[in-house]
């Protein structure tokens, strides 16, 4: 589920939808609301043809876009070792690296887990 949700964020941000930097809150102008609509189903078309039995259904990929836009409680983050973006909490206590770059468990160090 994270790789997915970091799949999606990955193409909120390469669209604009979503930055990388900690978001503020912030207000929608009424005359974008078309255009981030139109961007939200493009990307999750584009989601659903890379993963072929997607386990994040629109309506949640409509949420994280919403929280990642907001800053809270989710934020994108790049990976310490790939640099590949990230879904985290935003405040993550010691999360560093992505699924992919994560040592496997009995290598783990206090650093990077």
């Amino acid at each position: 589920m994270r790789l997915e949700a970091s799949l999606l964020a990955a193409a909120y941000c390469a669209c604009g939808l979503v930055r990388e930097e900690p978001a503020v809150r912030r207000t929608r102008p009424a005359a974008a609301g078309l255009r981030v609509g139109t961007l939200l189903c493009d990307v999750y078309d584009y989601y659903c043809t890379l993963v072929p039995e997607p386990a994040i259904s629109f309506e949640h990929a409509v949420f994280l876009a919403e929280c990642l836009r907001a800053g809270e409680p989710l934020t994108v983050r790049r990976c310490a070792k790939c640099h590949g973006l990230m879904v985290l909490e935003r405040f993550p206590i010691r999360r560093r690296w992505c699924d992919h770059c994560l040592p496997p468990k009995g290598a783990r160090s206090a650093r990077g887990a």
